[in-house]
């Protein structure tokens, strides 16, 4: 059983300091109550329009940060492939040279043939049959067939390969708006948001409850939370930045660890 490598512990360490800082820096952000939100009846009380009161830009260095966190991931896979490597050599018996190291990468792939394509350039030389053969079990037309495109490897990598060349890594505001004990003959009533994303500024629409008969604000409290997300591709993700990226960070955490236990010495 062989144990994590040191340069890839020491990028995941990288990794958990990000993180530490990201949360550290968004509780920071929201203790003052940069966000507030109120409610505006229209058409006798049929429609409850909820509006910004007050709203501040997050700042780009939440952003900065997770895309500094999902770099030292994907540099960790970078790392492990590159330790593989130096233990099949070794094995064989063989000295590598300084250019079949710089050509090591761990692949990270939609297709089997663009795998296969990555083993003829180089990216595993010299890793061990079984462990190249573990590596491709662990790609995301593997893992998550049916959607690929948001396995969370790939999802890695496209981020790191984008804040790098295209475009930088960004965190946007997901608020959060709670239904407080409603009649159960509405709580089904869904949160209608504008088709076209408005500027989020003081008067603009966050969304609106639509219902049959007019209601009383009193009778369908809701409450708000202010949240981050990010920005994958062209698509806000749901869920909070810092939860999307701790899902990367064990998808990661779980490959280097069966790679170190069942291929290196």
């Amino acid at each position: 059983m062989g144990d994590v490598p040191r340069s890839v512990q020491l990028k995941l360490g990288r990794v958990d300091k990000h993180m530490e800082t990201l949360d550290e820096s968004i509780k920071a952000f929201l203790k003052p109550k940069p966000y507030s939100a109120m409610r505006v009846l229209e058409g006798d009380g049929r429609d409850h329009v909820l509006i910004w009161d007050d709203y501040v830009e997050p700042p780009d260095d939440f952003g900065l940060i997770a895309g500094d966190a999902i770099h030292n991931l994907r540099s960790s896979l970078d790392h492990m492939a590159v330790e593989l490597a130096r233990a099949g050599a070794t094995a064989q018996n063989v000295a590598m040279t300084a250019k079949e190291i710089a050509g090591i990468q761990f692949p990270i792939v939609l297709f089997e043939d663009d795998f296969a394509k990555q083993l003829g350039r180089g990216r595993l030389k010299y890793v061990e049959p079984a462990a190249q053969a573990f590596i491709e079990s662990s790609q995301p037309y593997r893992m998550t067939p049916k959607m690929p495109a948001w396995n969370n490897l790939y999802l890695v990598g496209e981020l790191d390969n984008a804040d790098k060349h295209r475009l930088l890594t960004t965190a946007g505001l997901a608020p959060g708006v709670i239904k407080d004990n409603w009649p159960s003959t509405l709580n089904e009533t869904p949160l209608r948001t504008p088709e076209i994303s408005l500027a989020p500024e003081r008067g603009a629409e966050i969304g609106r409850f639509s219902f049959a008969t007019p209601q009383r604000e009193v009778d369908v409290p809701v409450d708000f939370k202010w949240g981050f997300t990010l920005l994958i591709g062209q698509t806000w993700h749901v869920h909070d930045i810092r939860f999307i990226i701790g899902n990367y960070i064990s998808t990661v955490r779980w490959l280097v660890n069966e790679l170190s236990r069942n291929f290196l010495p």
